[in-house]
C-alpha cells in the first residue's frame, strides 16, 4: 500500500511539473510572438501569424515596405520581445525568491517561467543568427554589432551560449524552491520534478509545433534541447553536488496528492485551439494608429506595472519584518511572564535573613 501511494505521488509530481513546464514554455513563446506582432502591427508592417512563428518574409509588401528601410523601426519591432521577456523573467525570479509562498504549484510555475524566459531569448538569438531568420537577432544586426562582420556574429553567438548555460548553473540554486534538498529523497524528487518532465516536455513540444508552417525552423528544437541539456546536465548535477552531504534515505516523496486537473484541462484546450486557428496562418494587416502613441502607451504601462511590482515587494518586505518583530516581542513577553515553579533552594540558592544588618531603624 505504501509503495502504491509513493508511486501515485511520483506520478502526480511528474504530470503536474510537465503541465507547468508546457504552459510556461508556451506562455513565454506566445508573449514573445505577441510583443513582436503587436509592434509590427503598430509600425504598419503586415504579418502572417502561424502556430510556430510569425512570417514576415512571405507577405508581399513586408520585404519591400518602407518600414524596413529604417534601422530604428527594425530595432523597435524586434526589440519589443526582448523587453517583454526580460520583464517577465525578472518578475518571475523576484516573486520566486522574495515572495516565498507556501503553495508549491505557484513556486514551480515561477521557476519554469524564469527558465523558459532566458532560454527563449538565447535560442531566438542563436538560431536567428545561424539561419538568418526574422527574429530578435536583427536587433544586433541593425545596431551594427553582428553585421556585416562574420567574426562578430559568431563571437556573439558563442557569448550568448555561454550566458545561457551560465544561467542554468546559477538557476541550480533555485531548485531548492521546488524540491526539498533535505528530504532524503533528493535524487528521486529531482527526477520526478525536473528530469522526467523536461524530457517528456521537449518531445511533446516538438510534436506540437508540427508541421512547422510555413517552413521548418530550428528555433524550437534548439530551445527544447537547451532546456533539456541545461537542466539535466548542468543544474541538476550542480545542485546534487552542493547537497551531497545530505544522507539519502527512504522518506515520503513530494506531496502531490492531487493532480492539477484545472491547469491540465486549460493547457490542453489552449494548445488545441491555437493549432486550430493558427496552423494555416492568420494575416494581420497594418494599423491605422500612429506607432509612437501605442508604443508610448505600452512603455508607460510596463513602467507602471514594474513600479507597482517593486512597491508591492517593498511593502511586503516591511510587513514581513514587522511581523517578525511582533512575533519576537510576543515570545519575549511570554518568557518573562512565566513564573518559575522551581524554588531557589532547588537551584542551589540559599536564603539568608538579612534584616539584622539593616541599621536604618536602630537609632
Amino acid at each position: 500500500m505504501k509503495t502504491k501511494n509513493c508511486f501515485t505521488l511520483k506520478r502526480n509530481c511528474i504530470i503536474n511539473n510537465l503541465v507547468l513546464f508546457l504552459v510556461s514554455y508556451l506562455l513565454i513563446f506566445y508573449v514573445a510572438q505577441l510583443a513582436m506582432g503587436f509592434s509590427a502591427f503598430t509600425h504598419g508592417a503586415p504579418i502572417r501569424i502561424y502556430t510556430s512563428l510569425i512570417d514576415f518574409n512571405s507577405v508581399s509588401t513586408a520585404a519591400t515596405d518602407s518600414i524596413w528601410t529604417s534601422a530604428d523601426n527594425v530595432i523597435e519591432v524586434f526589440g519589443m520581445p526582448i523587453m517583454a521577456l526580460s520583464l517577465l523573467g525578472l518578475i518571475s525570479i523576484l516573486l520566486l525568491t522574495k515572495w516565498k509562498t507556501d503553495k508549491l504549484q505557484i513556486r514551480r510555475f515561477l521557476f519554469w517561467l524564469f527558465i523558459c524566459s532566458f532560454v527563449r531569448l538565447g535560442s531566438n538569438f542563436v538560431t536567428g543568427h545561424l539561419f538568418h531568420l526574422w527574429n530578435i537577432n536583427l536587433v544586433t544586426d541593425f545596431m551594427g554589432i553582428t553585421y556585416p562582420s562574420f567574426l562578430m556574429k559568431y563571437l556573439f553567438v558563442f557569448v550568448i551560449l555561454i550566458l545561457v548555460f551560465a544561467g542554468f548553473y546559477w538557476s541550480a540554486s533555485l531548485l531548492k524552491y521546488i524540491v526539498n534538498p533535505y528530504s532524503g529523497n533528493f535524487k528521486k524528487d529531482l527526477a520526478a520534478s525536473v528530469i522526467i518532465p523536461v524530457t517528456l516536455g521537449a518531445i511533446l513540444l516538438n510534436l506540437y509545433f508540427l508541421p512547422y508552417n510555413p517552413m521548418f525552423t530550428w528555433t524550437e528544437v534548439f530551445s527544447t534541447v537547451f532546456c533539456l541539456i541545461g537542466l539535466v546536465f548542468i543544474s541538476v548535477p550542480t545542485v546534487l553536488k552542493r547537497y551531497k552531504f545530505v544522507v539519502e534515505h527512504e522518506s515520503e516523496l513530494i506531496d502531490d496528492r492531487k493532480l492539477n486537473v484545472g491547469l491540465l484541462v486549460f493547457g490542453s484546450l489552449s494548445m488545441i485551439a491555437i493549432k486550430f486557428f493558427f496552423d494555416k496562418g492568420v494575416l494581420i494587416l497594418t494599423s491605422p494608429y500612429r506607432n509612437y502613441f501605442v508604443e508610448n502607451l505600452i512603455f508607460i504601462a510596463c513602467g507602471v506595472i514594474l513600479l507597482l511590482f517593486v512597491l508591492c515587494l517593498y511593502f511586503e518586505y516591511r510587513i514581513k519584518k514587522k511581523r517578525e518583530r511582533v512575533k519576537i516581542q510576543e515570545t519575549l513577553d511570554e518568557i518573562e511572564g512565566v513564573e518559575s515553579s522551581i524554588s531557589e533552594e532547588q537551584w542551589g540558592v540559599k536564603k539568608y535573613d538579612m534584616s539584622k544588618y539593616d541599621i536604618r531603624d536602630k537609632n
